[in-house]
């Protein structure tokens, strides 16, 4: 006869993926309306810093010093899905304390970004990687950017931050972690060196009163005629 082992008492995250006041069943047990503090209880996660709107503030304020410079982004398809939005997510994730998150998404933008610089080069430069578009795509992240500056298509410094977004995106998207002790710093740095990337590789400037592009972004404006010449 087997005897059955005793109840034991353990910690566990109860329904860690239910916004309550979300689910009508419980929403009825609780007597609780959806409502915009519990829903950002519910987007704050299980395991986030405090969502207390001072704490908020506080994390925005932190991290919008290193997006001042990135005055404007054009509103093309290419740059719009692949880069503001994902770049957009990972403020909105260090916000909320969710610094893991804006690490994958901020190197994430730096991936779509080397792609982006690539594909919207002149042909010549492409014909001599002798790379596809498609092919240019499936290369690791670091060969893409050994590659852009071999064509000259990235300067120095420019490939020194796509380096070091790629190094730390690295040491939590693929080794587990006992402890998130340094999340907040690296995921600072790693929104940091996304925006300076987006910035670069878009070239975004200002000259007088007039906000300026790199000329390979002014072209695929252009091409997709949503460029209005003055």
């Amino acid at each position: 006869m087997v005897t059955p082992d005793p109840p034991r008492l353990m910690p566990v995250c109860f329904q860690p993926l239910v916004w309550p006041a979300g689910e009508k069943l419980l929403a009825e047990i609780l007597v609780q309306q959806p409502s915009a503090e519990n829903l950002l209880a519910f987007l704050r996660g299980p395991a986030a810093p405090t969502v207390a709107l001072p704490e908020l503030h506080a994390r925005y304020a932190d991290v919008s010093q290193h997006d001042r410079l990135l005055l404007a982004l054009p509103d093309h398809p290419l740059v719009r899905n692949n880069i503001l939005v994902p770049l957009h997510s990972a403020k909105a994730a260090f916000v909320l304390g969710h610094y893991v998150s804006c690490i994958a998404l901020g190197g994430m933008v730096a991936e779509m970004l080397a792609v982006f610089r690539f594909e919207i080069t002149q042909p010549s430069a492409k014909l001599r990687s002798r790379l596809s578009d498609r092919e240019f795509g499936r290369l690791g992240q670091e060969k893409r950017i050994d590659l852009l500056a071999q064509l000259e298509l990235i300067d120095t410094p420019t490939a020194r931050v796509f380096t070091g977004v790629r190094g730390r995106r690295r040491r939590y998207m693929h080794l587990l972690r006992k402890h998130d002790r340094q999340a907040a710093g690296d995921a600072k740095e790693v929104y940091k060196g996304a925006v300076e990337l987006t910035r670069r590789v878009m070239g975004v400037g200002l000259s007088g009163t007039s906000i300026t592009f790199h000329e390979d972004v002014i072209r695929l404006l252009r091409d997709a005629g949503l460029l209005e010449e003055g």
